[in-house]
């Protein structure tokens, strides 16, 4: 092994990081046989006092805190590209997959810790000095249950409002999302 430790000790160090017990980490990396609970505990502190092994667990932690960064980076870069991409126009100008951005951008905001239970999803975006979108989900009126695909229709109808925002239209005060759908109505207007 290198860093100067042997195969046990090594051993020690990766399953103490594994489990966060020196005993446990203890017992699993060598023979304990018969040894009492205190003799175990008072070998892996030991271990716990030895410079190379403590050097080596501290190396450990930092390659493992290294690899989770890039690994958080890998992820939130490749839902940021899901989104652009689920929030391109296709040719009739309506987002192309709005429950894809509606949920990348909700694992964003949740990575960001940006939602609260109780908190909708919201998109910023201000070009033009109006209202930015975000402004608008807040004030809108969310409406639960429903049919089995009320989730999706809620994630369509918000599409539908972003691109209707995005083309200049203007919105119902307060817009209205989920719920039965406007055009089962003959008399009701639908943002479609």
């Amino acid at each position: 092994m290198s860093h100067g430790l042997t195969p046990k000790q090594e051993k020690f160090c990766l399953e103490y990081l594994e489990c966060g017990n020196a005993s446990e980490a203890y017992r699993l990396s060598y023979n304990v046989g018969r040894m009492k609970d205190s003799s175990v505990n008072r070998k892996a502190f030991e271990l716990l006092q030895n410079g190379k092994i403590a050097a080596r667990i501290d190396g450990l932690r930092a390659e493992a805190a290294t690899v989770a960064v890039l690994t958080k980076a890998s992820v939130l870069n490749d839902l940021s590209r899901i989104k652009d991409e689920a929030m391109r126009p296709n040719e009739e100008g309506l987002m192309t997959k709005p429950e894809a951005a509606i949920k990348s951008l909700e694992l964003i905001g949740k990575h960001l810790g940006m939602w609260q239970p109780e908190t909708q999803i919201g998109i910023q975006i201000n070009t033009d000095g109006r209202e930015p979108f975000e402004k608008i989900l807040e004030r809108a009126i969310i409406i639960d249950g429903g049919f089995p695909d009320s989730e999706a229709e809620k994630a369509r109808q918000i599409g539908v409002a972003y691109m209707a925002y995005q083309r200049g239209e203007i919105l119902p005060n307060p817009l209205v999302i989920g719920g039965l759908r406007a055009d089962l109505f003959s008399d009701a207007p639908a943002l479609n």
